[in-house]
């Protein structure tokens, strides 16, 4: 009776504790759906993640029941061989032999056919899962791939899941057969013999049409692997898919997929009807398929067809890589012209100072460590980034402006318990922005201040639409720990000093509410402390995600974002811009780029976050995306459509950087637009290099700036770059990305004839390194104790001429505070660096007076720049004058002097 009454014990405890356990996992597991459901709603996206939820949970079930279902079908097979398996009981001396009862066989296997199931829906991710709700949501893509002729929306959305439903399959399969064939072993059915394998005709034939249905679905992942192949080339031609892939490898693929069928039935035939050839015929088919034409065929063919003859046999795949791949990336679109620049010649110096007043002469590195230095203030406070963006200025033109944002660092604060990083105001909030004029400097060599401080105060000259009036940050760049806010007379306060209210001075964040909400906000937190912490009641707000980037790919985790977002400040508070990107690894025909690799990528959406409140708001940009199509039809309501964006925000979009660069890594080899020059490789373009804050070079970077480029009449606000031939420095194109009036994106390419030999960055910063008396200037710096930093090299087009201009920066070696010393001003041939960007210009010219193709040309040129005892006085005023002017951000004013600069040269010119 005790050891009776031990085993009913021990099963009580069994039972009760796998009863706990559930109960703790579906507790978690219905908390965090409840949590989640609050945090949509409260964000104001309650409908998609419920649609989100229902196709996610809806597949994983649906993949549970299947395999739940086949597994225990096969298993309720292999359970009718358990007859000769006895079990024993014993019962005093007396030991008694029965078959085991049919209900624990059934419950058994029910039992593990559940669990397995269970295990393996889980296993599907959410990706998989939206991508059938993609794929049932999306329209045609209306193209089609030149060699298997499927709509290219196969490929985005179908190809994807069938690929994951394929081998997820054939897993399964596999996994039933293993379980059967052990579960047969166990029986006795399936045993070792004389040397052989002896088994029962029933276990026979369940294996054999078990083991075909693996083979049968192996035939599909063959069938699959013709589109597949688009996707990843194997040609010599730097992988792209070529002459053997499409003749040979696809036509193999297909053989394999209908002999690994015939293997199939050879095998369930030789299975039923106990004969050994037709299994051993279609398996040694099978691989037979995968040696032959899998692997010799495709080498004979490369071998003795393409490489003899490749340029031909590869030129027309060339051709259809290089359309796909310019499509994949949005180069179709771009306009592309021939810029006849010079190496020498009279500049238009005038027209060159009106391109640089455009330009921001701070880069970020420059400015984050002063404001680091100067504006943090507190230890707990720091600056994320820097972001140049343009503010209407006096004028009421736009100007370059550089805009960085306080946000609380948690990790720098000094209690960092729970009450401080949770609770406090002073450690969840940043505070204020710091925005300063990026195209001038004080008499210290520091930046022009327009906002700073804490409070942020405003200087009495700067543009209207720097203003600030509410300089909270609940939401910022940095992922912040969760936050409880509760208004009180002393924290949280509205803008009229009453108790701040939730979605106006603060976001709406969870409503903790009473005692059943409080417990389970505790429980999905894992904390404690909220249960007892006196400053938490119910009216306090629980605000989760108040990471920009984290909040929007919560909401959206199909979108890519691939840099930081920017702030804005609009009708006096701060507005983050964040880029979304709609990308596919699943486009054929198109060579992949990035990490992670995407072979189609499109700048589709503009996200708006606001950092007081939190609001989000997705916004489609005009363009033709149809991968944008898809998740609009799949989510109704997510997109606004771009004009609905406040005209403020608007007047504030950008060509994305992150999309530049990645358009300019595809067009380092694929600016070429002949197949025979692309398989040769003989114009391959790089990426520049160029110095910035150590004697190392870093790789060119895109850069914001409100200039004209060639054939234009006005200016504009653009990101550009630069590309230089592969193994040379010289200039070989510019590249420039906008925004055209609707939002749409613009990409322009300049190409540079290479036999011109204008200069290129590193060839500019060689010339300014060699100069005697700028690196004796540089040495004595470095000797004095100071680094030198060197900015951003702008390289700015003026008529036909390109022009060069870099700021230099001093820095101690502790502490730095970089200040603005020196301007850079080069032609491509003669190089000036002076104190004022003005006086720079000014000397360059008459350095660069023997230079021109004419000599009326030197005699302008000699006049626009001569040393000052020789240039008119008149000319030296108006250049003060200009500059004047810049500093106090009159773009009218600037204007019209350096128009009268240029009236008075050429009248000088002419004379």
């Amino acid at each position: 009776m005790s050891i009776r009454s031990n085993l009913r014990g021990g099963r009580l405890v069994i039972a009760v504790a796998a009863a706990l356990l559930t109960l703790l996992v579906a507790s978690r597991a219905l908390t965090t759906l409840y949590v989640e459901a609050l945090w949509f709603a409260e964000v104001g996206y309650g409908g998609l993640f419920w649609k989100q939820w229902a196709w996610v949970w809806g597949v994983r079930a649906g993949a549970a029941l299947v395999v739940t279902a086949a597994l225990y079908f096969n298993l309720r097979i292999v359970g009718r061989t358990l007859g000769s398996l006895q079990i024993r009981r014993r019962f005093g001396n007396l030991e008694i032999a029965e078959r085991l009862p049919a209900h624990y066989v059934t419950a058994t296997t029910l039992g593990l056919s559940a669990l397995l199931g269970l295990w393996f829906g889980a296993s599907i991710t959410e990706s998989v899962a939206r991508g059938a709700l993609f794929w049932t949501a999306a329209p045609a893509w209306g193209t089609t791939d030149p060699v298997l002729g499927y709509d290219l929306g196969f490929y985005a959305f179908a190809l994807p899941v069938l690929r994951s439903a394929v081998t997820f399959a054939m897993v399964v399969a596999f996994l039933v057969f293993t379980v059967c064939t052990a579960g047969y072993a166990t029986t006795g059915v399936l045993r070792m013999g004389e040397g052989s394998v002896v088994m029962s005709e029933g276990a026979r034939r369940h294996l054999g049409v078990i083991m075909a249905v693996v083979l049968a679905l192996l035939a599909s992942r063959f069938a699959l692997g013709r589109p597949l192949l688009l996707l990843t080339g194997s040609s010599d031609v730097q992988g792209v898919v070529g002459f053997t892939d499409v003749m040979a490898r696809l036509p193999g693929l297909r053989i394999q997929a209908l002999l690994t069928l015939g293997g199939a039935i050879g095998v369930a035939v030789g299975a039923w009807k106990n004969r050994l050839l037709p299994a051993v015929a279609g398996i040694a088919a099978v691989v037979l398929s995968m040696v032959v034409v899998g692997q010799l065929y495709p080498s004979f063919v490369q071998r003795f067809q393409v490489v003899p003859n490749e340029l031909d046999r590869e030129a027309p795949y060339i051709q259809h890589n290089l359309d796909f791949t310019r499509l994949g990336f949005g180069l179709d679109d771009m306009e592309r012209e021939r810029f006849e620049a010079q190496a020498g010649g009279a500049v238009d110096w005038a027209g060159a100072m009106e391109q640089f007043a455009g330009l921001p002469i701070w880069t970020r590195a420059t400015l984050l460590t002063t404001f680091r230095e100067l504006e943090a203030r507190f230890r707990y406070y720091d600056f994320a980034g820097v972001v140049m963006d343009r503010y209407p200025g006096p004028s009421g033109t736009n100007a370059p402006v550089a805009v960085s944002v306080r946000e609380v660092d948690p990790t720098q604060v000094e209690d960092p318990n729970w009450q401080n990083l949770h609770l406090r105001e002073r450690y969840i909030v940043g505070n204020g922005v710091v925005a300063v004029d990026a195209t001038a400097r004080t008499a210290e060599g520091r930046p022009r201040t327009w906002l700073a401080g804490l409070p942020p105060e405003r200087a009495a000259d700067a543009p209207d639409a720097i203003a600030l009036e509410r300089s909270e940050v609940y939401v910022g760049t940095r992922v912040q720990p969760y936050a409880l806010i509760t208004p009180t007379d002393s924290a949280f306060r509205s803008l009229d000093g009453g108790l701040g209210v939730a979605g106006v001075d603060f976001p709406r964040g969870i409503e903790v509410g009473g005692v059943f909400r409080r417990a389970t906000l505790a429980w999905y937190l894992r904390e404690a402390n909220l249960l007892f912490a006196a400053g938490v009641g119910p009216d306090s707000r629980l605000v989760l995600r108040r990471g920009v980037v984290e909040r929007a790919s919560r909401i959206a985790p199909f979108l890519l974002f691939p840099e930081e977002p920017y702030p804005v400040l609009h009708e006096g508070r701060v507005v983050w811009l964040l880029e979304a990107m709609t990308a596919t690894r699943f486009f054929p025909l198109a060579k992949p780029y990035d990490s992670p690799q995407v072979s189609y990528v499109r700048n589709s959406v503009k996200i708006t976050v606001d950092a007081v409140t939190g609001e989000i708001d997705f916004y489609a940009v005009p363009v033709d995306d149809p991968l944008l199509d898809a998740y609009a039809a799949a989510f109704p309501g997510l997109l606004k459509p771009l004009a609905e964006m406040p005209a403020g925000l608007r007047a504030h979009l950008r060509y994305a950087r992150s999309l530049m660069s990645i358009q300019g890594q595809v067009l380092l080899d694929y600016h070429q637009e002949d197949p025979a020059a692309f398989f040769g490789r003989q114009d391959i373009w790089a990426t520049p290099q160029e110095l910035a804050e150590s004697p190392t070079a870093v790789p060119y970077r895109p850069e914001y700036g409100i200039l004209r480029l060639p054939g234009d009449t006005e200016a504009g606000y653009r990101v550009t770059t630069s590309f230089v031939p592969a193994g040379r420095q010289n200039l070989t194109a510019l590249m420039a990305g906008e925004l055209r009036d609707d939002g749409a994106p613009r990409l322009r390419l300049f190409d540079v004839p290479v036999e011109n030999q204008v200069a290129g960055p590193r060839q500019v910063e060689a010339l300014v390194e060699q100069d005697p008396e700028i690196s004796q200037q540089f040495s004595l710096w470095r000797t004095g104790g100071s680094r030198v930093w060197t900015g951003h090299l702008h390289v700015v087009p003026v008529g036909d001429r390109v022009v060069y201009m870099e700021p230099v920066f001093l820095a101690a070696e502790e502490d730095a505070i970089p200040e603005l010393r020196r301007f850079v001003v080069s032609d491509g041939q003669s190089v000036v660096m002076e104190e004022t960007l003005a006086g720079a210009v000014a000397a360059l010219g008459g350095s660069g007076s023997s230079v021109g193709p004419t000599p009326a040309d030197s005699v302008a040129a000699g006049q626009v720049g001569a040393p000052s005892g020789a240039l008119p006085a008149s000319a030296l005023e108006l250049l003060d004058l200009a500059e004047e002017r810049l500093r106090q951000g009159d773009w009218a004013g600037f204007g019209e002097a350096l128009q009268r600069l240029r009236e008075l040269l050429g009248d000088s010119g002419s004379g």
